[in-house]
């Protein structure tokens, strides 16, 4: 890394990377030694990072099991030596240089076994040629890039080839006097040896909890980074103030910020889009890492800083109104994306998985493989190997999450979205499950969801007894090779259904037309009902607005408010041309105003107050019709079920699960395992039937509680 100077913001720093807000500071680990800038500490505190006493101790005992790597393993295919004990990595120590110099690396072996006793955290390895001599590192997080074209360093003296992304970082850091140590894994680790990565991807949670700092490289610079990160320093101090006060985007001026048409909000949502950000990898980097500093270029801020910043953005409705301004339909909320980041950490659970799964890598073994330093999970086999599929890792980590009791029947069901997608059509043939590919019960880890989850699992739904978290309901499930045999009731069948809802989506302009694909073709399959069964006195108007929002809030926290129920009766009307629509239909005192007497109208849904109400009713409604149907089973239900469900698939409510399934019969002959043929089905999904998601059904002694075999 060059010495030089950048101004930001006013100050003149040097390229000792500072974080002008909290003062704190950033530097790459040095071969020669730990430094202040790097330890990002006082000489009081840098002092007990490293227990002397402790490590002599450690090393005497270890002394006789670390064995010297054979050196003579080298050859000139391949520069490795062999690691040859179980937390042995490797560090890269990068030479300094000046800018147009070839890049010079030397390999070191250490160790990262050794860990302070208490409440100190260990931010060092230990050289294996002497277990008391400490190496601090810089751990490096950063997108690999495509594995064409490569740049060319030395390493040890020979030729080495890396990515684009990988070269403009070591050559955008090296010092110009003195050489930097980092681990980075493209280099660190032999990526040929697929017996050497099955070994070290386990250690990767302690490699990035032992380093000094972690380097978070998102690119290069351009002319508006330097802005772009003043403006998240602004947005960490100033919105932390009083956020909710703040009117989105006119009173962003009003504030210190940009006006909502200035140009540097679109490169923001650009700068947190940058590829990095989607990357599987860094969920546990920035979870582990115990001094994250992400860096552009030149400029820098400490991560605990961006978070904020993020955490602010978001809940001043920022990141929701640049979301909505975004060219890229689907666009993710970035800011929401930073802050969910830092929440991975808090859940060491195989719950995780289901997190994950929007994120970004190459060998989609890693959606599992990225995680482990977070869930800790021992037992998981890692095996880089081509015999080892995708789909078996993932059949095994189900089954034995299951059987192991970290992972409960309703968190393994509800995270089983099947991909709609033409080249694998999961259900409609069971070509999917005939290659052996994965059951139906298993979740396809490698594909983002494609619907939102039903469940919360907090009983909001309906009985939180039902969870099933502990240990009784967990004994009632059993798995036979690629069966899961679970106890449960059949309830109801699906008669009726609307094609799927793939952008789903309400509008007041012009609703008969804007209306037609949601609103007009669900209300004609449910006002084919006069009533609705059960005890409760529920109108068919009721329960048709209610399953359509899933009776979900717009945050899918609570019960949907009745506010809905107005501009859902105004809407219907007015895209149906009928009135009323459905039966049972409620209309309020504004409704049945006289028109310029206070009527509410679809004009109102502008104003700020009806129109925050429809917004609020538009964002539960997406969330819960995407790529899903509604339906009405035999018993007149209506519901919301999964994309590949037909008529006569039937509805069942598992033991330990709080929303029930849809499920398809198969008439495959048996396992031998005791269960008839006519009771093995092909699991689709979870779905929301309106009325049936309460303890009664459980509790219904007319359904006979049965053992179910999904294949």
């Amino acid at each position: 890394m060059e010495e030089h100077e950048d101004n930001l913001e006013g100050f003149v720093v040097p390229h000792r990377y500072v974080d002008s807000l909290l003062l704190q500071q950033f530097e790459i680990a040095r071969a020669s030694g730990l430094t202040l800038a790097a330890a990002n500490t006082d000489e009081a505190s840098m002092g007990r990072m490293l227990d002397q006493a402790q490590v002599s101790a450690w090393a005497k005992l270890k002394a006789d099991q670390y064995k010297k790597p054979d050196v003579s393993q080298a050859t000139t295919r391949n520069q490795y030596k062999p690691l040859t004990n179980p937390y042995e990595i490797r560090v890269l120590e990068l030479e300094p240089g000046s800018p147009k110099d070839h890049l010079k690396c030397k390999l070191h072996h250490c160790t990262i076994e050794f860990e302070h006793t208490g409440t100190t955290y260990t931010q060092f390895a230990l050289s294996t040629d002497n277990l008391t001599k400490p190496i601090w590192y810089t751990a490096l997080s950063y997108r690999w890039g495509d594995p064409q074209p490569v740049r060319h360093i030395t390493v040890d003296g020979y030729e080495m080839e890396i990515t684009v992304p990988l070269f403009d970082a070591l050559n955008h850091f090296r010092n110009s006097t003195h050489s930097i140590v980092m681990w980075i894994d493209q280099i660190c680790i032999n990526q040929e040896d697929k017996d050497e990565k099955s070994r070290q991807i386990p250690l990767m949670g302690r490699v990035y909890q032992h380093a000094i700092n972690t380097l978070v490289w998102l690119g290069t610079s351009d002319a508006v980074t330097g802005q772009l990160f003043g403006l998240l320093n602004h947005a960490a101090t100033e919105l932390i103030l009083d956020f909710s006060q703040l009117q989105i985007p006119d009173g962003l001026q009003q504030r210190g910020f940009p006006s909502a048409n200035d140009k540097i909000w679109d490169d923001l949502w650009d700068l947190l889009d940058r590829p990095w950000f989607s990357r599987l990898w860094i969920i546990q980097e920035v979870a582990l890492s115990r001094n994250a500093w992400v860096v552009c270029g030149g400029h820098s801020m400490s991560w605990s800083m961006l978070e904020t910043a993020c955490a602010n953005l978001s809940a001043a409705g920022v990141s929701q109104w640049l979301q909505e301004k975004a060219p890229k339909e689907g666009s993710t909320d970035h800011c929401q994306r930073v802050v969910k980041l830092g929440t991975f950490g808090q859940e060491q659970s195989m719950n995780l998985l289901n997190r994950a799964r929007e994120s970004n890598c190459w060998d989609q073994r890693d959606k599992v493989y990225g995680l482990l330093g977070i869930i800790r999970a021992s037992w998981v086999r890692v095996d880089y190997n081509r015999t080892y599929t995708v789909g078996r890792l993932y059949r095994d980590v189900a089954a034995q999450a299951l059987q192991r009791h970290e992972l409960i029947l309703a968190s393994a069901l509800q995270s089983v979205d099947h991909d709609y997608n033409e080249t694998l059509r999961p259900v409609t043939d069971c070509e999917h499950f005939a290659r052996g590919v994965l059951p139906s019960w298993v979740a396809d880890w490698s594909q983002p969801r494609q619907t939102a989850p039903l469940s919360d699992r907090t009983g909001v739904y309906g009985n939180p007894k039902a969870v099933g978290s502990n240990s009784i309901l967990q004994r009632q499930i059993s798995i036979h090779e690629d069966e899961l045999h679970v106890k449960g009731r059949l309830f109801d069948t699906v008669v009726e259904m609307t094609e799927v809802m793939r952008k789903p989506d309400i509008s007041y302009n012009d609703p008969q037309t804007s209306n037609k694909e949601v609103l007009v073709r669900c209300a004609e399959v449910a006002a084919k009902s006069t009533s609705y069964p059960g005890e409760s006195s529920v109108s068919i108007f009721e329960a048709f607005w209610r399953t359509l929002v899933v009776n979900k809030d717009a945050d899918n926290r609570q019960r949907a408010p009745s506010s809905f129920e107005e501009i859902f009766s105004l809407l219907l009307d007015e895209s149906t041309g009928q009135h009323p629509s459905l039966s049972g239909q409620k209309y309020s005192k504004r409704q049945l105003q006289p028109p310029g007497k206070g009527r509410l109208e679809l004009s109102n849904l502008s104003s700020r107050r009806p129109g925050a109400a429809f917004q609020e009713l538009k964002t539960a409604l997406r969330r819960a019709l995407r790529n899903r149907r509604f339906a009405v089973t035999k018993k007149g239900y209506f519901g919301l079920v999964p994309y590949w469900t037909k008529q006569g698939d039937e509805v069942c409510m598992l033991n330990g699960c709080d929303v029930p399934y849809v499920i398809r019969r198969v008439g495959h002959e048996g396992s031998g395992q005791g269960v008839a043929d006519s009771y093995r089905f092909h699991f689709l999904g979870e779905c929301y039937i309106h009325g049936m998601m309460n303890e009664e059904v459980l509790e219904m002694k007319e359904l006979e509680l049965r053992e179910l075999v999904l294949i």
